[in-house]
C-alpha cells in the first residue's frame, strides 16, 4: 500500500511546518519524514511456556501493556497527533511439541484472551 502513495519517498512522506518568530516576524520553516497515516505494519511475537502460571500473568502484562501503548504515542509530536496506533489482533495460535514432530497438526487458535481463553490455553498446554 505505501509503494502506491506517491510522496517522493519510499514507505514515508515529508510533513512541512513553519514557525514564526513573535519578536522579528521572521519564518523558520522546517519538514519533518514521517509515516503516513492509515499505514499498516505486521507484529509476530513467539512465547516460550515453561510455566502455565506464569504464562497466564504474562499474557495479561502484554494485554495491558498494548493498551497503554495505544493510549500513548509512538516517537515524537504526539500532542499534534503523530504516533498513534492501534493493534489489530487477528489470531493467537497455540502449538504443542507434537505440531513441530507431525507437520500440520495441533494448532489452536483464539479470536482474543479473555480469562475464559487464558484457563483454555492453560488447560491446552497442561495436558
Amino acid at each position: 500500500m505505501l509503494e502506491d502513495i506517491d510522496t517522493g519517498l519510499l514507505f514515508t512522506e515529508w510533513k512541512f511546518e513553519n514557525s514564526i518568530d513573535r519578536v522579528t516576524s521572521a519564518a523558520n520553516p522546517r519538514n519533518l519524514e514521517r509515516v503516513p497515516a492509515g499505514s499498516e505494519f505486521e507484529f509476530q511475537m513467539i512465547y516460550d511456556v515453561e510455566d502455565l502460571e506464569q504464562m497466564k500473568q504474562d499474557l495479561k502484562n502484554l494485554q495491558f501493556a498494548m493498551r497503554l501503548l495505544e493510549d500513548d504515542t509512538l516517537g515524537g509530536h504526539g500532542s499534534r497527533g503523530y504516533g498513534h496506533i492501534k493493534f489489530n489482533i487477528r489470531k493467537i495460535e497455540a502449538r504443542r511439541l507434537e505440531f513441530y514432530r507431525q507437520a500440520g497438526n495441533g494448532v489452536k487458535s483464539f479470536n482474543s484472551l479473555n480469562e475464559q481463553e487464558l484457563d483454555h490455553i492453560a488447560q491446552f498446554f497442561g495436558e
